[in-house]
């Protein structure tokens, strides 16, 4: 027996998978679970003025869950709504591909808290010494029909 390090999966690792993951899913989730249903969806977010980009969110759907990693806005366009536009425009969009709820994990003491918990998301887990030995909090904000653009006016 050894351990083996690849740096792409091939095809018998794939095979390993699917093969294992049936027997896996059916006892946690009481159904096999289809490759399409755990592919992850990468989506890229930018908001433009003119040609500059002045904002991004980044974020990827699986199995029902819209995490996002990384929301961005330029330092001159910061409190003009952007933030809020991106996170909106993202709500409807995870709500479209059928997730549940968005999480984000930022900074314990970072100004995104207020922002993320006046959008009504909640802490829900704390997450010591993450990046960078930092104190992390992961929020979450478990989507309903009233949080779609259409619903808000």
């Amino acid at each position: 027996m050894n351990i083996k390090i690849l740096h792409h999966k091939s095809k018998a690792v794939n095979q390993f998978e699917v093969s294992e993951w049936k027997e896996i899913d059916r006892k946690h989730y009481g159904r096999e679970i289809s490759e399409k249903e755990w592919k992850a969806i990468r989506y890229l977010l930018i908001v433009k003025d003119a040609e500059q980009i002045i904002g991004e969110l980044d974020f990827t759907y699986l199995a029902g869950v819209s995490i996002i990693e990384a929301l961005i806005i330029a330092k001159n366009f910061r409190g003009h709504g952007i933030g809020k536009m991106l996170m909106q425009k993202t709500l409807d969009l995870s709500h479209k591909l059928g997730a549940h709820k968005i999480c984000v994990d930022t900074g314990k003491k970072w100004e995104s808290v207020k922002f993320y918990e006046a959008l009504g998301f909640k802490q829900t887990a704390e997450i010591p010494r993450h990046h960078f030995k930092e104190d992390f909090v992961q929020m979450t904000k478990y989507l309903t029909r009233s949080d779609l653009v259409e619903n808000s006016v």
